[in-house]
């Protein structure tokens, strides 16, 4: 199975526990404040292992939720053997 891939966009904040509660948004963006920490990407054939890997990594780097952009293939980019790639930015909420 896939392990996450990640590049930071801003400054990681303490991990949060694996059981830790975050929030995901699939089709809106939160509506507080927040400032992006990281882009997460995942290649694997399945959504529900990729989300878990998503919400792991993110709770590692302290975030308060993810926001799944999307996956490649659906923006007309090539993937090999239909891998899909679920990314999310995460970000702590600011006041």
């Amino acid at each position: 199975m896939a392990k996450p891939e990640v590049m930071m966009l801003g400054e990681a904040g303490p991990s949060k526990s694996p059981t830790d509660k975050i929030d995901i948004y699939y089709t809106k963006k939160p509506e507080s404040n927040y400032a992006e920490i990281a882009k997460i990407s995942v290649g694997d054939t399945d959504d529900d292992w990729c989300i878990k890997q998503i919400k792991l990594k993110a709770k590692e780097l302290g975030a308060d939720g993810a926001i799944i952009i999307g996956r490649v293939g659906s923006y007309g980019m090539a993937t090999g053997n239909n891998t899909m790639l679920l990314v999310s930015c995460q970000w702590h909420k600011v006041a």
